[in-house]
């Protein structure tokens, strides 16, 4: 009876180990294992790759706005400083140009528009400086 049991327990290891893979079948999916997380390592590198150069690009157009941001605040002081020294200059009495004639306003005359008659001033043809 010990030799019948022995042969059953050797002939049920005998189909375990038949039914199990072959080498070949494990060398194929160690392989199959190894593609596998090659693959995912290159889609997370291009994942980075692709980051980074969002983040760069992101980076770039900030700069570009804050330099934007900073010569519209460069332009809006000249602007308003033109503007303040104009204000100033208008403020300042309007010179005739040198060959226009001298004249003097006339007392009580008034033109169809209502502004100011004047009447050239004898013997001063034109202003010298």
């Amino acid at each position: 009876m010990k030799k019948v049991l022995f042969s059953v327990a050797v002939l049920v290891a005998t189909m375990f180990v038949a039914c199990g893979p072959s080498a070949e079948e494990i060398a194929k999916k160690e392989q199959a294992t190894a593609d596998s997380l090659a693959k995912v390592e290159e889609a997370k590198m291009q994942a980075e790759a692709e980051a980074m150069a969002a983040k760069a690009k992101e980076d770039s157009l900030m700069m570009a706005a804050k330099a934007q941001a900073t010569a519209d605040s460069i332009a809006m002081a000249e602007a308003a400083a033109a503007a303040k020294k104009g204000v100033k200059k208008a403020a300042k009495k309007v010179e005739a140009p040198k060959d226009a004639p001298v004249t003097k306003p006339v007392k009580g005359a008034a033109s169809k528009d209502g502004s100011e008659v004047k009447k050239p001033v004898k013997g001063a043809a034109t202003k010298s400086n």
